[in-house]
C-alpha cells in the first residue's frame, strides 16, 4: 500500500518491513462478527485491529502498517464502498475485501464495477478462502 503525502501510511516496501508486521483491519458493525474475525485472524498468527465504524478506522488509520483492510457493505456511517472510493482517492493502495449480507447479484456487480475483487458473504463460512486472501496480502 502506498500514499502519496507525509502520512505514515507507506508502502510495505519503502519501509522495509515485513508483510508479517503490517496488521489485518477489519471494520464491521455487528461486535460477533469483529471478534470473530480477530479470534480467527489472531489464531493464524497475525496482527489485527478491529473497528466498528469508517470514522473509528479514519481516526487511527495514519498509526496504522495495513496488510488489508475486510470492510462490510453497510456501516452505521457510510458504507463499505465509500471507505473503498475514500482509500483510492487519497492514494492508498491496500487489498480491500468486502464482507456482504446475503446473496445480491447487483451488490457483487457494484463491488466489481467499484475495483472490489474480494467479496464474502456472511456469515462466513469459508474460512479457509478468507485466510488465502489475508496471507496472500
Amino acid at each position: 500500500m502506498s500514499r502519496r503525502s507525509s502520512s505514515p501510511i507507506v508502502a510495505l516496501e519503502e519501509n522495509n518491513r515485513e508483510t508479517k508486521d503490517a496488521c489485518v483491519c477489519v471494520i464491521d458493525a455487528d461486535p460477533a462478527v469483529r471478534d470473530s474475525l480477530v479470534t480467527l485472524i489472531d489464531l493464524s498468527g497475525l496482527p489485527v485491529v478491529a473497528y466498528p465504524s469508517a470514522q473509528d478506522f479514519w481516526k487511527n488509520v495514519d498509526d496504522l502498517v495495513l496488510r488489508c483492510i475486510l470492510c462490510e457493505a453497510e456501516l452505521p456511517d457510510g458504507n463499505g464502498f465509500e471507505l473503498h472510493r475514500s482509500l483510492v482517492k487519497q492514494h492508498l493502495e491496500v487489498p480491500f475485501a468486502l464482507l456482504v449480507s446475503g446473496n445480491s447479484p447487483v451488490l457483487y456487480r457494484r463491488a466489481q464495477n467499484a475495483g472490489i475483487v474480494h467479496v464474502y458473504r456472511k456469515p462466513l463460512t469459508n474460512t479457509v478462502e478468507l485466510l488465502g486472501f489475508i496471507e496472500a496480502h
